[in-house]
């Protein structure tokens, strides 16, 4: 890219500062209050519609509502104080609706036992880790309670220690 000539930018500074200078004149005719037109005043009043793109909850609810079908409805509120990690979570407690389990209910079997195992030593994590809800392990249901997949088996709470109830083997 050329350089502009050094007598060519001086010469543009000038003129940008008068053009300043024309635009700040004051008018040579006099104000006069006849002159200076006052417009009526207007009020302008809407309904708010919401959002195009996300409508608001009630506008969810009509439009839900008007669909074929048993339908329902699952705001945040429902569930803001309680453990939902998942969709499973939410929709558990929704009336007419059965989640199944990821991995269904495991029976109690030689390979997947319930018994009371006060001996083992887990290696999967800190051995003052409770297992529960939130505790970073997957829940399984295995016969009546639930279990926690610790890399490959499951773990049972169970008082002061953890229960192996064995692998968990997926096909």
């Amino acid at each position: 890219m050329k350089r502009a000539k050094s007598w060519r930018r001086v010469a543009v500074l000038p003129a940008a500062a008068l053009t300043g200078a024309a635009l700040a004149q004051p008018s040579s005719e006099p104000a006069s209050e006849a002159a200076i037109p006052t417009l009526p005043t207007v009020t302008a009043t809407a309904a708010a519609a919401g959002s195009l793109t996300a409508p608001g909850i009630a506008q969810q609810r009509q439009s839900l509502f008007q669909s074929a079908g048993s339908v329902g409805f699952v705001d945040a509120a429902s569930y803001s104080n309680t453990y939902a990690s998942d969709l499973r979570d939410v929709l558990k407690d929704a009336p007419g609706v059965y989640v199944q389990e990821r991995y269904g209910v495991l029976a109690i079997s030689d390979t997947n036992p319930d018994r009371c195992t006060p001996n083992h030593q887990c290696g999967g994590h800190d051995p003052n880790h409770k297992h529960g809800p939130g505790c970073g392990h997957e829940a399984v249901p295995h016969g009546d309670h639930v279990d926690y997949l610790v890399g490959d088996h499951l773990h049972h709470p169970h008082g002061d220690h953890c229960d192996d109830h064995g692998p968990l083997l997926l096909a």
